[in-house]
């Protein structure tokens, strides 16, 4: 919860920062250009407050009664894939610009259209993760992250791939799953990729890391369409 939590408040609070930033009058004697439109400002405090709003339900979640608690689903109101998608990334775009990475979305109509699940806290860590790889490696000359989504049969498949330097083998087993309570970032607790693999466990789904050549990482999540149903007399 903390982790998500704090996933989510810093990149609401980035679009907070540019928004207040833009709405300050340029200094004539700087030789500064116009402030952007009004409709860019509320476009990024509407993107923050789609984040603030969500953390505000993950409270109210967490303090209701245990029994009324529905483990790790997020009652926020239904989208579809293609949507859910896009709000994470414009929640990230600030800290992509900052590091000047680019991010490539590729959407197969046929699963963008499905409801999307709980994946808020699968796509912010690992587009945070990639542009924090890509932020501290010097080894390639422009960090590019992709993003693709498809359908596969009655799976759908999600696939946040990066340039960087890939992920420590450490923090691995060998089935490529994130080993609980390991990692590599000064400061981290190796939580946020232990939280993706019980989301998709969730699903009836499956999560898998793997570093790629000559380097780079790159993350899947595959789920099942529609819930499987045990067999009835």
């Amino acid at each position: 919860m903390a982790h998500e939590l704090a996933n989510l408040l810093d990149a609401s609070m980035r679009h907070v920062g540019l928004a207040l930033a833009s709405l300050k009058e340029p200094d004539p004697n700087q030789g500064a250009t116009a402030p952007p439109a009004d409709d860019e400002i509320i476009h990024r405090l509407e993107t923050a407050s789609q984040g603030l709003k969500r953390m505000a339900r993950l409270l109210n979640q967490w303090l209701a009664p245990r029994s009324l608690r529905p483990g790790l689903a997020d009652p926020s109101p239904a989208v579809d894939l293609k949507t859910a998608l896009e709000q994470a990334i414009l929640l990230m775009r600030p800290l992509l610009a900052a590091n000047r990475i680019a991010l490539h979305l590729s959407i197969d109509p046929a699963a963008g259209r499905l409801p999307a699940p709980v994946l808020d806290p699968i796509l912010i860590n690992a587009l945070r993760n990639s542009i924090e790889a890509l932020a501290g490696h010097t080894g390639t000359p422009a960090g590019r992250i992709a993003v693709d989504l498809t359908l596969v049969g009655t799976m759908v498949r999600l696939q946040i791939s990066d340039n960087g330097p890939g992920l420590d083998p450490a923090v691995l087993d060998a089935g490529g799953r994130a080993v609980p309570g390991r990692t590599s970032k000064p400061g981290g607790h190796g939580l946020g990729l232990t939280v993706c693999q019980k989301i998709a466990q969730s699903l009836g789904g499956t999560f898998t890391l793997r570093n790629l050549q000559p380097h780079g990482a790159e993350l899947t999540l595959s789920w099942p369409v529609a819930p499987i149903n045990p067999a009835t007399d």
